[in-house]
């Protein structure tokens, strides 16, 4: 069937996508070529705020990540809460987050980031994933017809084929990540998101001791000890070690 369909005397042109809200979607609903191409503006946008002292040795660390957070990644987690990006996709943006605030910082290319992350109050994107997508639940709930549509995609999960690309596979994803039914995350969805928040106040004399390094990382001692501290083999002795004290 050609439809053609007019307005006015005017040919309404078919198309295969459509922006709402600033956001595009298409026919296949494909949100994960859209999320690589909106991370680019990530980049950019470090970029464009070299003048405020973004840069490797510009201003220090935990505003570097204020802005980094506050001006930079808001543009890419705009509308994340409602798309549904695939392992693989997240996977790639965490790769890009990692080397993006290894420039950022001026650190080595390998440098091991776990701890970076975690005294710079940086979610990995996995986490970040989890925190829009919690977000995302505790605002269903004040809606009667999301809660409907919810509802009826959680009776059909058992169906769900391996490559879907519907929010059930998110549904899925937030039941493994917190090993329980969804009704108790949605319930709780507000208090799971702090306890996201609740890692970066561990206390953990590494991170501690990165973050130390990080704001003196001009002088060339505190340098030296930051990539000692951050290098894929100190951390596997260290992790190593301590799994040997706690048993």
């Amino acid at each position: 069937m050609n439809s053609r369909f007019h307005l006015d005397n005017n040919t309404i042109e078919l198309t295969d996508k459509i922006k709402y809200l600033g956001i595009e979607i298409n026919n296949k609903l494909d949100f994960d070529t859209l999320a690589t191409e909106k991370f680019k503006n990530v980049s950019k946008s470090i970029f464009s705020l070299s003048f405020l002292g973004l840069t490797p040795n510009g201003i220090n660390p935990e505003l570097k990540s204020f802005l980094y957070k506050t001006y930079c990644l808001s543009q890419f987690t705009y509308s994340l809460e409602t798309t549904t990006l695939r392992k693989a996709t997240r996977t790639y943006l965490n790769i890009n987050q990692n080397t993006l605030i290894r420039q950022l910082m001026g650190l080595h290319k390998f440098s091991h980031m776990s701890n970076v992350l975690k005294c710079l109050k940086i979610y990995n994107f996995e986490d970040l994933y989890i925190k829009a997508k919690l977000s995302f639940l505790n605002s269903l709930k004040y809606n009667e017809l999301s809660m409907y549509i919810f509802n009826t995609l959680c009776e059909e999960i058992n169906d769900t084929p391996l490559k879907s690309i519907s929010f059930k596979k998110d549904i899925i994803l937030l039941r493994a990540r917190f090993n329980t039914v969804i009704e108790i995350i949605l319930a709780g969805a507000g208090l799971l998101k702090l306890t996201l928040k609740d890692f970066f106040k561990e206390s953990d004399g590494l991170s501690d001791s990165i973050l130390f390094c990080l704001n003196n990382i001009k002088i060339k001692i505190y340098r030296n000890i930051l990539n000692d501290l951050i290098r894929p083999t100190f951390l596997n002795d260290f992790i190593e070690q301590m799994n040997e004290i706690l048993t």
